[in-house]
């Protein structure tokens, strides 16, 4: 039986000729040089917003129905997602097959054949494959054992929430070709696995991103961040769990335990943060805050990020003075779903070579919140 194949995006365009029937290849004008961050693209956004970017959706006997790749936006971050995933099991026993496409990349004219890009998985179930390929001939689209598929380190039920990069040598590779992200799931309320793709660079276009000053993402405990408990019995704490709240790792602290809401005062503060060479720097981070007061002033009171130029002593964040970042975008206050702090200015602090940030969290006896911090990064410029 013939596919019959679903044209969500036309593919004839300025980059790349074709002709499905004719079973031509793509013709040589492809990039030489590709970033792409998905930043552009708010939530559930189509790929059709990015210049040469595609989405083809393969519908036949076995792949019964559309799926699309979207924007899936998460705290800071934008990346492209498939997921036949639906709550309401309307979907159930369907099955999927749906490709993300990069523009026409050119091989034989780029200065480096690396590719690169991260991908991550969520809510992990067995049946949901992803596989990422040359495509030279877009004909072959459907038919994965016509097309060259790539040594990618693709994400596995024990990477949990994790992003996982992969780097490939294509030097071997000649003429024009996209490469296509191969999602295949089975619909259901629980039966497909969720994958994202992000960051995907070509032919050295990344050297040209800014390098962060500062990183931690807390994906393997608390890095070089001091936990300091300055009242109560509870403090900061590095969660794990990938399954269960907060989702992701995390740097995590709660005054409630066994049941009941305890006092508390805990610290939980940066090493220094060098911004001697820097003419201005950004700070984002992503957090969630739940069980609480969800409000904006409680949340500012009892979960505040404050800034010190004059702590020496991170053990003792009482020595010195600290300064509120009042720009800092709060989460709901009532999910475990992490929210993006905003893009917070640290320009007035350019030059100092101690910049350090702390998280304070205080609760009462009547009330105890939980706060999750993760991705915390500085970036800045020269």
């Amino acid at each position: 039986m013939k596919q019959n194949i679903l044209w969500v995006i036309s593919l004839c365009f300025a980059a790349a000729s074709c002709d499905m029937e004719k079973n031509e290849p793509l013709q040589p004008a492809g990039l030489t040089q590709l970033h792409e961050t998905f930043e552009a693209l708010s939530n559930e956004n189509s790929i059709s917003r990015l210049s040469g970017w595609t989405n083809i959706m393969v519908v036949d006997a076995t792949h019964a129905a559309p799926l699309q790749w979207l924007a899936y936006e998460t705290g800071c971050n934008v990346a492209m997602q498939a997921s036949a995933h639906k709550f309401d099991d309307s979907n159930r026993g369907i099955s999927y097959e749906s490709w993300l496409l990069t523009p026409p990349l050119d091989f034989g004219h780029a200065a480096s054949k690396t590719l690169s890009f991260r991908m991550q998985a969520s809510h992990w179930q067995e049946p949901t494959t992803i596989g990422v390929y040359l495509v030279e001939n877009l004909a072959a689209i459907g038919k994965p054992e016509k097309l060259i598929l790539l040594p990618a380190n693709l994400p596995e039920k024990s990477s949990g929430s994790r992003w996982i990069a992969t780097s490939i040598d294509l030097s071997k590779t000649r003429g024009v070709a996209m490469v296509g992200f191969c999602y295949r799931g089975l619909g259901g309320s629980s039966a497909s696995t969720s994958f994202r793709v992000d960051d995907v660079i070509f032919g050295g276009a990344g050297s040209a991103t800014k390098a962060a000053i500062f990183e931690e993402t807390f994906e393997n405990g608390l890095g070089s961040f001091t936990p300091v408990s300055a009242s109560g019995a509870q403090s900061w704490e590095w969660n794990s769990s990938a399954e269960s709240a907060p989702y992701m790792p995390a740097a995590k602290v709660s005054g409630y335990t066994s049941g009941a809401s305890y006092p508390n005062e805990d610290w939980l503060i940066s090493p220094p943060i060098d911004l001697s060479g820097a003419q201005s720097a950004i700070l984002t981070f992503e957090h969630n805050i739940n069980k609480g007061v969800a409000s904006a002033d409680a949340m500012k009171r009892e979960q505040a990020v404050l800034i010190s130029t004059s702590c020496t002593d991170a053990s003792k964040p009482g020595d010195a003075a600290w300064e509120p970042l009042t720009a800092l975008a709060y989460p709901s206050g009532s999910t475990w779903t992490f929210a993006c702090s905003g893009k917070l200015s640290l320009a007035q602090y350019a030059g100092s070579s101690n910049v350090r940030v702390a998280f304070k969290y205080t609760c009462g006896n009547d009330n105890a919140a939980t706060w999750s911090i993760a991705n915390f990064k500085v970036v800045g410029e020269n």
